[in-house]
C-alpha cells in the first residue's frame, strides 16, 4: 500500500440529499448506526414525528453522524433502501469512479481505527465537534489498482464471513440453553406455591456481591494489562462471556484493590442508567467499574442458573433501581436484595452439567470470533 498515492476522498464521491418529501418511507423504513457500524432499526421516539424531512439512503451509500464517527459511527447500506434522520451524512461513490473505487473497499478503509483516531484530531478543540462532508472531502486514501482492492475485500468479507456464521451459531447455542432453563425452571411454576425443595431467597444468597471501582486519576499506573479492567462499554452485543476488555489493571493497581478482584467463573450484571440489566460472566480473574454489581458464586453450580434467571428479570433489575429518572443506579444494598427463586441442589447440578457442552461450544467460538477480529485489524491496519 505504500506505492500507492494518497488522493482526497472528494474526488470520488458525492453528497446525496434526497428527502422522503412524499412520505413514501415509514417508521419501518427509520435506521440508526451504532458504535460498531451495524444498521439497526430506529428506537428513537417517533410518537408524531413526520418523515417528510428525513434522508433516504439506497444500497451501496454510506451514512454516518458527523457527531459521533470517531466513536465508530459510519455504516454502507446493505438492505435497499432506508430512511435516516436529517442530522446525518449520506454520500456514494460517483458513477463515473466506482471502476477505479471500490465501494466495498472504501468501506473497510472508513472502519479503520486509524481512521476514526484521525476525525478524533480533526474535531479537537473544535467546537463544533462535528466531522463534516467537507472534512470527509479533505480525507487522503490511497487507491491502489481494483484488482489489489478486490483482493482485500475478498479476504475481509471471508473473515467477515466466518464471524457472522460463529454469531449465528452461538446465538442458536444460546437459544438452546434458553429452551432448557425455561422448560427446567420457568413451566408450571408458580411462585406462591413452589415445588418440594424450592425456596424464595434473594440475589446475596448466590453468593459475596462485590461492587466495582475505578483507580483515582492520581493513580495512572494502576492501569496496566495484567488483569481486565470490565465497563459496560465491553459487553458489546451482550456476549455470555467476556473475554477481552479495552483496559486492564497493573499488578500494582492489583495489590492495592485486592479486595474487589472477581475471580474468573462470577456473574457480573451492569447497574446503571440505559446499560442497566446487561450480563455476563468473566473467563478470567478481573476488576469492575463501579457501574457493576458482581456476583462471586458460592457454589459453582449456581452460576449458569443465576446468569439466565437475571437476565429474565431485566425489568426487576430497573425497576429496583433509585437515582434520577435520566439516570437510574441499582447500587449494591438493592441489587443483592432482589428475590430469587432458588430450585434444589440436584436440578441446579443437573442444568449445570446439561449446559456443559453448550458452554464449551460457544467459549471456543468465542475465541475464534476474538482471534478473527484480530486478523481483520492486522489486515485493514496494512491500509494506511
Amino acid at each position: 500500500m505504500a506505492d500507492n498515492l494518497y488522493e482526497p476522498l472528494g474526488k470520488y464521491i458525492q453528497l446525496c440529499n434526497e428527502r422522503n418529501v412524499d412520505c413514501i418511507y415509514g417508521a419501518d423504513d427509520l435506521r440508526g448506526i451504532n458504535n460498531e457500524g451495524k444498521v439497526f432499526p430506529s428506537k428513537a421516539n417517533i410518537i408524531g414525528v413526520s418523515f417528510h424531512t428525513y434522508k433516504i439512503a439506497h444500497k451501496g451509500y454510506f451514512i454516518y453522524n458527523p457527531a459521533r464517527l470517531d466513536i465508530g459511527s459510519i455504516s454502507c447500506l446493505q438492505e435497499e433502501t432506508a430512511i435516516f434522520s436529517q442530522m446525518y451524512v449520506v454520500f456514494k461513490v460517483k458513477e463515473d469512479y466506482k471502476d477505479i473505487l471500490l465501494t466495498e473497499y472504501l468501506c473497510i478503509w472508513l472502519r479503520r481505527k486509524d481512521f476514526f483516531r484521525y476525525v478524533a484530531f480533526i474535531n479537537f478543540g473544535s467546537v463544533r465537534e462535528m466531522f463534516t462532508y467537507e472534512d470527509m472531502c479533505n480525507v487522503l486514501l490511497p487507491v491502489p489498482p481494483i484488482a489489489e482492492q478486490q483482493r482485500i475485500v475478498n479476504e475481509y468479507q471471508t473473515i467477515e464471513r466466518r464471524i457472522i456464521n460463529n454469531e449465528a451459531l452461538i446465538q442458536k447455542l444460546e437459544e438452546t440453553a434458553q429452551t432448557i432453563y425455561h422448560h427446567t425452571f420457568v413451566e408450571g411454576i408458580d411462585k406462591e406455591n413452589l415445588p418440594e425443595g424450592w425456596r424464595m431467597g434473594v440475589v446475596k444468597d448466590l453468593g459475596t456481591i462485590v461492587t466495582g471501582t475505578t483507580p483515582s486519576s492520581e493513580h495512572p499506573e494502576y492501569f496496566g494489562k495484567a488483569f481486565m479492567f470490565v465497563t459496560p462499554a465491553d459487553y458489546y452485543n451482550y456476549e455470555k462471556y467476556l473475554l477481552v476488555t479495552e483496559r486492564g489493571i497493573s499488578e500494582e493497581g492489583n495489590s492495592q484493590m485486592a479486595k474487589r478482584l472477581i475471580p474468573k467463573e462470577s456473574i457480573l450484571v451492569t447497574c446503571i442508567g440505559s446499560n442497566m440489566g446487561k450480563i455476563c460472566i468473566n473467563k478470567s480473574d478481573c476488576y469492575t467499574n463501579q457501574q457493576i454489581n458482581s456476583i462471586i458464586m458460592d457454589l459453582p453450580y449456581y452460576k449458569d442458573y443465576a446468569y439466565y434467571y437475571l437476565k429474565s428479570q431485566k425489568e426487576i433489575l430497573q425497576g429496583s433501581a433509585t437515582g434520577s429518572s435520566a439516570v437510574p443506579l441499582l447500587n449494591k444494598t438493592q441489587f443483592e436484595s432482589i428475590e430469587v427463586v432458588i430450585p434444589t441442589e440436584k436440578l441446579l447440578r443437573n442444568f449445570s452439567r446439561e449446559l456443559s457442552p453448550i458452554n464449551k461450544h460457544i467459549k471456543l467460538l468465542s475465541k475464534e470470533i476474538i482471534l478473527l477480529k484480530k486478523l481483520l485489524f492486522f489486515l485493514t491496519s496494512k491500509l494506511s
